[in-house]
């Protein structure tokens, strides 16, 4: 099933671990999986640690098919369990972003390794060539590329749940792989890496910045 239709609406949730509890953050989303089952919400559950300087800042991602859905995602047992525990553990409250999904690629059932996340803004007036680019014309690059197993691309239009001081007309790519190998040669030498620098001078407010990471914790539904 490469490229899901049914999957229109996206959850981006981040939150940064006080510095002497990383580790139990760690462990805390290790149990997610569990709760992200029970509520039934998801299709795909994603939780991961950026790396480097960021290694205090942890992120989850969910996949939806109504924002009804969704909603129903944030007032239910997995937001509530963070929202339960945070205090103590976490440095503030954890921010979150309501997205769109607007082409995705889910090429496993097996939970990844490690990914990276990719934000950037369209240059004025190209918005909607932007839009049109990671809703479609991408997708053959992203198909070709068969080190990576999930690919999704969000816009996170302006929605009273969002948190996140974003930039006006945001736009993101989520990438997960098997190994840190393959996301090295999918970066380096992958077709849809290629097809997004491609585009980077004339879309784009600049040069994305990767922000890598490992995966912590993953549900993924077996339909």
């Amino acid at each position: 099933m490469p490229f899901d239709k049914t999957l229109t609406n996206a959850m981006y949730n981040t939150c940064v671990a006080l510095p002497d509890k990383v580790a139990f953050t760690q462990s805390f989303f290790r149990g997610g999986p569990f709760f992200a089952e029970k509520a039934e919400h998801a299709i795909q559950w994603f939780c991961f640690q950026y790396t480097g300087s960021k290694h205090r800042e942890f992120a989850t991602i969910g996949s939806f098919r109504s924002d009804t859905i969704r909603q129903a995602h944030v007032d239910g047992i997995v937001v509530n369990e963070v929202r339960t525990h945070r205090a103590g553990m976490l440095f503030g409250k954890p921010d979150q972003a309501p997205a769109l999904i607007l082409s995705n690629k889910v090429a496993s059932t097996t939970h990844p390794v490690v990914g990276a996340s990719f934000f950037f803004q369209p240059k004025e007036g190209q918005t909607e060539a932007l839009r049109e680019l990671l809703r479609s014309t991408i997708l053959p690059a992203v198909e070709a590329d068969t080190e990576t197993r999930y690919w999704y691309a969000y816009e996170f239009p302006e929605h009273e749940f969002a948190s996140i001081p974003w930039p006006e007309q945001q736009f993101a790519i989520f990438a997960f792989w098997d190994s840190k190998e393959k996301r090295e040669k999918s970066l380096n030498a992958g077709p849809w890496a290629a097809a997004l620098a491609a585009n980077e001078d004339k879309l784009l407010e600049k040069v994305p910045e990767i922000n890598p990471f490992d995966m912590i914790s993953a549900y993924v539904k077996l339909e």
